[in-house]
């Protein structure tokens, strides 16, 4: 996926996450993207880690790339669009 994901596309993403029965097994083409936003958005929203450690799942070291001209780029907005809303102000 190389658009944007909505709040709302987000929200729904994490309803299905939450009632998945357990262990899930998440991939896209890949491996780095779309999962890294799921993993980023599962160790925020349903663990409860800070923004900045939930973020490190869209890193290079997971071969996110979201540098320079990569359309891998809206995962990482995505994310940040998200926790700037569900993240109180005195943990930015």
């Amino acid at each position: 996926m190389h658009r944007f994901v909505s709040n709302r596309e987000i929200a729904e993403l994490l309803d299905i996450v939450r009632r998945a029965p357990k262990p899930l097994l998440v991939h896209c083409i890949s491996g780095a993207d779309r999962t890294g936003l799921v993993a980023a958005l599962y160790r925020f929203a349903i663990t409860g880690a800070s923004a900045a450690v939930a973020d490190r799942e869209l890193s290079l070291i997971y071969g996110h790339f979201r540098y320079l001209t990569s359309r891998s780029v809206a995962m990482g907005d995505s994310f940040r669009a998200f926790i700037r809303e569900k993240e109180p102000p005195n943990a930015r």
